[in-house]
């Protein structure tokens, strides 16, 4: 709050707000706690010669008109969060218009918010550049695993002698897959977690091995 009342001769009052009566004044640390959040106190003024951007907002005290500092002003507007196509006017009971926060603070949320942005930004880059490494590396390993294990037990079962008798219940190649993936998991536990990436990689190792 500043050191002198304001002199409010020229200015025409748009939304009083309900007069401060505590004992200690509105700027005092002490009593912080009553303006969180709360704007009931607030009068707002506007130049008779200027606009709704020229608004100013005030609390009554003693009898007395006085600004508030941008501590205070964050402590009373503490809640509101610039959505988009924000619009810092709004219409009081009496039908004049009013900010819903004053100037000076909706520039420093402006800034506050730019600067999160900025910083969500470069997180979320850093995020998703790490991603794409481990996924390139993590094909890279299914990739190897499986050319460790699956493609020689594929190639026993093309060594395998031809069967004049087979049983319904028994299925070689889903025998041979079986073992593979339990030691694909032993050996590298959670590599088949992601079972597209994972499936994705068995292809390609089966094409390859097709193809020699």
């Amino acid at each position: 709050m500043k050191a002198k009342p304001l002199d409010i001769s020229d200015m025409i009052i748009i939304h009083r707000g309900v007069p401060w009566n505590h004992e200690l004044p509105p700027c005092s640390k002490k009593m912080s706690h009553l303006l969180e959040k709360n704007e009931s106190f607030i009068t707002w003024l506007q130049p008779k010669d200027g606009d709704v951007n020229d608004q100013i907002p005030c609390i009554e005290y003693q009898n007395q008109m006085h600004g508030l500092s941008l501590r205070m002003q964050k402590a009373v507007w503490r809640h509101v969060r610039l959505k988009r196509d924000w619009q810092n006017v709004e219409l009081v009971s009496s039908g004049k218009t009013k900010l819903k926060i004053p100037v000076i603070l909706l520039r420093e949320k402006l800034r506050t918010q730019t600067r999160f942005n900025k910083m969500k930004n470069s997180r979320d880059n850093k995020r998703e550049g790490s991603k794409q490494i481990m996924s390139s590396s993590s094909l890279r390993r299914v990739v190897s695993v499986i050319e460790d294990f699956v493609i020689p037990m594929s190639r026993q079962i093309s060594t395998l002698p031809p069967l004049t008798h087979f049983v319904p219940k028994t299925n070689i190649v889903d025998d041979v897959f079986k073992n593979a993936v339990e030691n694909i998991e032993r050996e590298y536990p959670g590599l088949t977690k992601d079972k597209g990436l994972f499936m994705c990689s068995l292809q390609r190792a089966f094409d390859k091995f097709s193809r020699d």
